[in-house]
């Protein structure tokens, strides 16, 4: 009979995959950014909030329902439907938001600051705040 034996998973363990899977993601977001000026004119269906958050925020987020990708995240962070119709959810406050850093040593794995031009800022959140219900 063969003997197996079975190591206890360690939150040290947990912590550097959380680590690894938020630098994998951030990356991605990185190197998708110059895309971003190349391809914000392509697409000329999208509003442009919407194309530069394809380019920038999908990679962990669902942007749109015509999304040509899911989101690499797993569990994907929260969509951008569920963000724009969240209590308290102003304009502002996603601008604030999206232009400070979110991760520090103790949260590795929380949202890396997309480093956005203020016009892709802007653009991101009127597409965000569209997506509000009335």
């Amino acid at each position: 009979m063969i003997e197996t034996r079975y190591r206890p998973i360690r939150k040290t363990g947990n912590r550097r995959r959380a680590a690894a899977l938020a630098a994998i993601a951030a990356g991605v977001a990185l190197t998708a950014r110059p895309a971003i000026a190349a391809d914000i004119d392509t697409d000329a269906g999208r509003p442009a909030g919407e194309r530069v958050a394809l380019n920038v925020c999908a990679t962990c987020h669902v942007v749109a329902r015509r999304q040509p990708d899911p989101p690499l995240l797993r569990p994907p962070a929260p969509s951008f439907v569920s963000i724009a119709n969240r209590r308290g959810t102003t304009r502002e406050g996603l601008l604030a938001f999206l232009q400070s850093t979110h991760r520090t040593v103790k949260a590795p794995s929380t949202m890396p600051n997309p480093l956005l031009t203020d016009d892709q800022n802007a653009a991101v959140v009127d597409y965000l705040m569209s997506l509000k219900r009335r």
